[in-house]
C-alpha cells in the first residue's frame, strides 16, 4: 500500500528538527479497522524511544 495524498488540519500536526511530521493522535482520535465489523480506537496514545 502507498499513500498518495493526505489532508490534515495544521492544528494536529507539527514538524521536528529532521523535518518529519508528527501527528497528535490524541487530537485526531484515530480509528482502526480490525476486520469484519470490528473497530478500535486509541484512548491513551504513548511514545517509546526506538533503539539505535
Amino acid at each position: 500500500m502507498e499513500v498518495k495524498q493526505l489532508y490534515i488540519n495544521n492544528t494536529v500536526v507539527s514538524q521536528d528538527a529532521k523535518e518529519r511530521l508528527n501527528i497528535a493522535a490524541d487530537k485526531v482520535k484515530p480509528l482502526a479497522r480490525l476486520g469484519g465489523g470490528e473497530y478500535a480506537s486509541i484512548t491513551a496514545p504513548f511514545s517509546i524511544q526506538r533503539p539505535e
